[in-house]
């Protein structure tokens, strides 16, 4: 039963690690870009002999084009709202699964049906909290985006 647990654990700091270092490569790969491009727009303005042909150059929509961010802007914040109540409303039935599953071995009289039953309802009730926890951050999210007029619903598209 241990080496389970070991190997439970260290799978778990395998996937962590593979998350974090799968955000840091992507941040990490949006710096490269936009530095990449910097250096790209300083080469074009060096090759331009005055001031006013790289304003009028800018001006066209060539280089409206050159000046835009390659890197994608950040999302609607309501995607990121709907990710915690998505994430939340999985927690709260995988915590209800659990708990379910406790209550049934609680029935037991065997030892380690009864254990079973206690680690079950442990990491039932962790589910549930985290869950709710979520949801909670769902909607302060939701409630700091339309007060700070994040909110891009009510804006124009094109501005």
């Amino acid at each position: 039963m241990a080496s389970d647990e070991v190997l439970l654990v260290v799978l778990a700091f395998i996937a962590f690690g593979g998350i974090f270092w799968y955000l840091f490569q992507r941040q990490n790969s949006a710096a490269r870009v936009r530095l990449q491009r910097a250096e790209s727009i300083n080469r074009l303005i060096d090759k331009f002999a005055t001031g006013k042909e790289v304003t009028e150059f800018m001006q066209t929509e060539q280089g409206r084009k050159l000046l835009e961010d390659p890197v994608p802007v950040a999302e609607n914040p309501r995607f990121r709202v709907l990710r915690f109540v998505q994430a939340g409303v999985i927690f709260l039935f995988v915590g209800l699964g659990f708990l379910m599953n406790a209550t049934r071995l609680g029935r037991e009289e065997d030892i380690n049906y009864i254990r079973q039953s206690m680690d079950l309802r442990f990491w039932g009730i962790f589910s549930l909290v985290l869950g709710g926890g979520l949801l909670v951050v769902g909607y302060l999210t939701s409630e700091l985006v339309k007060k700070w007029g994040l909110d891009s619903s009510k804006r124009n598209i094109n501005q």
